[in-house]
């Protein structure tokens, strides 16, 4: 149990000391900026409106029991 917190102990100075050092380099390789998103397209519209009204009027009749 103790090589498991000695390797944690050692993981933690590790990250610590990479906090410390990477900003340093940051000059060489710079961001190039974030890319906002684009907002999904829309879901396009049924040519069909009666479809959905059948599938509709089917279902409240099911629920019916008819």
């Amino acid at each position: 149990m103790g090589t498991v917190y000695a390797f944690l102990y050692l993981l933690v100075l590790i990250m610590r000391a990479i906090a410390v050092v990477v900003p340093r380099f940051n000059y060489l390789m710079p961001d190039t900026g974030v890319v906002p998103a684009r907002p999904a397209p829309a879901a396009a519209r049924p040519a069909d409106d009666g479809a959905a009204l059948a599938v509709a009027v089917a279902a409240a009749a099911a629920r019916k029991g008819r």
